[in-house]
């Protein structure tokens, strides 16, 4: 069953593309602005008449955008008798318009989504599990494509985040730009040794959606789960001194450490100007970045405050490749759509991770050595791969309101960054905000 999301739940996504959000609940920088909602990627060729043609929906734009045309342009020149109809729909209006299509038994032959959203959507998509083998993929991302039993999206790529710095400002803090931070108490020393001998902005981890995305990995590595699931449905799994602790964590960077400024958006936008010595970003910020006139590094993201790397975890999402659903479609299409997922997160999932910078989900792609040999390898990918190796990738509970649990949590950690709520009261009110998703 199709199941129906609030105003709310699509509201939030709207507003979370402050503070350099992306990979999921959020746009990224490359997803944001207008975009086009017109067909492209048309096959050139007159339509032979045993061929078959699929309308395909994606979101991605800017780098990303490009990357997926053309694998698609390469699938189409490599497939003749099977042509993909790219279109991409803005951001802010795809989930509306994905479920509007699914509800209205007019939806896309393939589309992507992201696989936090699959609990929602699944149910309506295509049973993959005859398609496509576990061995082949990424196996946390296969198992949260499954519902009800099955597979029911193909894992384009692993999504996570890290550090991005700036070597120059660290350098001239005199700190050595090379030397990678380990615990929380060495990473705090460094920021705290920027914003005390430079000018710059210290460390943002970002504001509402994009800034959990530091915060609930913290809490994992503490013990703690998101959200318990109940006989009613959810409930809050930090109200405790953990919680308490990353509030008030969050208070002090702002307020008693000085590392960013109340406004989510300025150290995101001054990093490019040379004016932020590290933020937290995806791996979707390699795309954006690898022009950036300035020399940047890349790292894990910090450990829970008090701890050290041991036990370290990272926000994790993956897009992938749905088939929907439709009684309007022979088998022979629906057949074909399969098979095109399949190619595209096997065959060219190497292109995603070497141009676009994600992690590519298919093992053939992961296990590739031109991965190894490409520029992304040195500047991200090596340290991704560490992270897998270390079991450190973790994706959020998959509900059927996402939209609403996650704005319910970033509201009041929002409030306490601004300086507009203290961290006890943020939490109670998080409880609060929970109870109510649920009620």
């Amino acid at each position: 069953m199709l199941s129906a999301l609030g105003g709310s739940g699509f509201i939030a996504l709207a507003g979370c593309a402050s503070g350099g959000g992306g990979g999921g609940d959020a746009p990224t920088d490359s997803e944001t602005g207008t975009g086009s909602s017109t067909p492209t990627g048309t096959p050139t060729a007159t339509a032979a008449p045993d061929q078959i043609t699929l309308d395909y929906w994606t979101l991605f734009a800017g780098g990303d955008g490009a990357t997926m045309k053309e694998i698609v342009d390469t699938f189409n020149e490599e497939n003749s008798n099977i042509q993909i109809r790219r279109q991409r729909i803005p951001w802010d209006q795809y989930y509306t318009k994905l479920y509007t299509s699914l509800s209205g038994g007019n939806p896309p032959d393939m589309c992507i989504c992201h696989l936090s959203r699959i609990k929602r959507f699944g149910e309506a998509f295509e049973p993959l599990t005859d398609t496509l083998d576990e061995s082949s993929y990424y196996s946390t991302s296969y198992g949260e494509g499954v519902v009800a039993g099955d597979l029911r999206s193909a894992p384009l790529d692993i999504l996570g985040t890290g550090t991005y710095y700036n070597k120059g400002i660290f350098e001239e803090a005199g700190l050595d730009p090379e030397q990678t931070m380990g615990s929380w108490s060495e990473f705090k020393e460094k920021i705290d040794t920027v914003v005390s001998e430079t000018d710059k902005m210290g460390y943002d981890p970002g504001g509402a959606l994009h800034g959990n995305r530091v915060y609930y990995p913290w809490l994992r590595q503490m013990g703690n789960v998101i959200l318990e699931e109940t006989d009613n449905g959810w409930e809050m799994g930090f109200d405790n001194e953990d919680g308490l602790k990353v509030l008030q964590t969050v208070n002090d960077m702002r307020a008693n450490w000085e590392w960013f400024p109340k406004d989510t958006a300025v150290a995101f936008e001054q990093f490019q100007n040379n004016g932020t010595a590290a933020l937290n970003n995806g791996t979707w910020t390699y795309n954006a970045y690898k022009e950036l006139d300035l020399e940047w590094g890349f790292m894990k993201a910090p450990p829970a405050p008090g701890m050290g790397l041991d036990e370290n975890k990272t926000w994790s999402n993956s897009h992938s490749i749905a088939v929907p659903t439709s009684k309007n479609r022979s088998k022979e299409k629906t057949d074909a759509a399969k098979q095109a997922a399949k190619t595209i997160t096997q065959d060219y999932g190497l292109l995603w991770g070497t141009s676009a910078g994600h992690i590519p989900n298919a093992v053939q792609a992961r296990e590739s050595q031109e991965l190894r040999e490409a520029p992304v390898w040195n500047k991200t990918m090596e340290t991704w791969f560490e992270m897998l190796e270390n079991d450190e990738f973790m994706y959020v509970p998959r509900t059927r309101k996402n939209g609403q649990y996650h704005q319910a949590i970033y509201d009041p950690v929002t409030a306490v960054r601004t300086g507009n709520m203290e961290p006890q009261q943020a939490l109670d009110k998080i409880k609060q905000n929970l109870n109510s998703v649920w009620k």
